[in-house]
């Protein structure tokens, strides 16, 4: 996409004196042609253009011939101080006063395939698509990707990729004229404040891309959220961004489109895998997701039959989405990582009179054999026996509803024994038993923190 800016040239010295407009040719995204280390195939098709430019248009204006693949977010580059200079020149010769020039906040929509010309030595290709980047970081060869299925093996590589929509509820509803700049605003600030700066800006989107991706985008009455990384150890900063743009939204919302209401959807983490037009991703309501995790099975995309795991929509010890919604009925797997950490501190040493992980056991019918298999597997899955007793509190818990459907429920307890895995359970056998005032601080809280229902 092309744009040609001219100033009122009735005010230009040159026009007055018969000489021709000075045209300078900007392009965006060089940044990330530099971070990845396709300066030369950038800058080969910048060069084209331009020639291709100066060809046409030679007869009306004059095009500055000069190419620089340029990263405006490092101001004091080489190649920026050159193009300062140019620019200085040119604007002396019309204006005669030199320019300030700063890094510009470039601002496009949505890109196409482009194929360089055939007189190349070796043909090329870029796909620029929606806001993602898609540069192959996992190739050895110096290649841009040109199929749309190399583009989904790219997406695929992505351990982790989750996202969330805000749609509009009603017709009455909408999202304010002022609402999505005053949110690039916010988001800027506190992107930038979490070390994270915004690496493109758009008059409809916001990203970030720096070891990990996330991206805000508004589209007529949706909004999107979504994050992604390659690294398990970068989930938890993932989540950070997540949560910092998902409160934004709403705090904006109230502020720029008072009496607006929208509703929270799941994006599927298959479709944002598969699919480079987040328009097409499949979403899911919050009630498909907390009914999926009440029977403990999958969600189901009704069009393609395709399903998936909640624990995939959404990574338990980051993801408060089932907290929020269920409270203290919350399955032990939706617990966060820091308070899970703070209970398996607190009950990890045994103790004299056995108020630890034991008595836990013993109360969410775990068996001794178990406990010892568990106390011998502590250095090989890296796992604290109070945090594998947890885990296998879920997993018969889950086992139970799915062979016993709904008739599991009149089964959650027996006697002193607590087979249903929730926080309140867990409250339960920490209030009788273990009696760790602790222990009970640490999950309310936590509860509080994220609004769910304490009841």
């Amino acid at each position: 996409m092309l744009f040609l800016k001219s100033a009122n040239r009735s005010c230009l010295l040159r026009y007055r004196l018969g000489g021709k407009q000075v045209v300078i040719l900007v392009a965006s995204r060089a940044f990330c042609a530099k971070m990845f280390g396709y300066d030369e195939e950038a800058y080969d098709v910048a060069k084209i253009i331009t020639d291709l430019i100066i060809k046409l248009f030679n007869e009306f204006f004059d095009v500055v011939d000069e190419v620089f693949v340029l990263d405006c977010h490092d101001a004091d580059s080489l190649d920026m101080d050159q193009s300062r200079s140019i620019l200085c020149i040119k604007r002396i010769e019309i204006l005669e006063g030199p320019p300030s020039v700063k890094p510009p906040m470039v601002i496009f929509r949505m890109g196409k395939f482009m194929t360089e010309s055939d007189s190349m030595e070796k043909r090329r290709s870029i796909f620029q698509t929606n806001y993602w980047d898609t540069v192959d970081r996992h190739s050895k060869e110096s290649k841009l990707l040109t199929k749309r299925q190399d583009f989904s093996r790219y997406l695929q590589t992505f351990i982790f990729c989750i996202g969330r929509r805000f749609i509009c509820r009603s017709e009455t509803d909408m999202f304010s004229p002022k609402f999505f700049p005053q949110l690039l605003t916010r988001l800027h600030a506190h992107f930038t404040s979490l070390g994270y700066p915004p690496t493109g800006i758009w008059k409809d989107a916001i990203k970030v891309q720096k070891d990990l991706e996330c991206l805000v985008q508004i589209s007529d009455r949706t909004l999107n959220i979504i994050v992604r990384c390659e690294k398990n150890d970068l989930i938890g900063e993932c989540y950070k961004l997540f949560e910092m743009a998902t409160y934004d939204v709403y705090q904006i919302l109230h502020e720029a489109s008072p009496g607006a209401a929208v509703d929270l959807y799941i994006i599927s983490t298959y479709f944002l895998k598969v699919h480079d037009d987040i328009t097409e991703v499949t979403v899911y309501s919050l009630q498909q997701v907390c009914d999926a995790e009440d029977k403990k099975s999958p969600v189901v995309d009704e069009k393609t039959g395709i399903q998936e795991k909640i624990t995939d929509l959404m990574i338990p010890g980051y993801d408060h989405t089932i907290l929020k919604e269920k409270g203290l009925q919350s399955d032990i797997k939706w617990m966060l990582k820091q308070a899970r950490q703070e209970i398996t501190k607190l009950l990890e040493v045994k103790k004299p009179d056995g108020r630890d992980h034991r008595l836990l056991a013993k109360h969410i019918g775990i068996l001794p054999a178990e406990q010892e298999a568990m106390a011998a597997n502590v250095s090989s899955l890296k796992k604290y026996v109070t945090e594998q007793l947890l885990d296998k509190w879920s997993e018969n818990w889950e086992e139970m509803v799915r062979k016993g459907g709904a008739s599991a429920r009149y089964r959650a307890t027996d006697g002193d024994v607590f087979y249903e895995s929730c926080l309140n359970n867990l409250l339960k056998v920490n209030k009788k038993y273990i009696q760790d005032d602790r222990v009970e601080l640490a999950i309310t809280d936590m509860i509080r923190t994220r609004g769910g229902n304490l009841n």
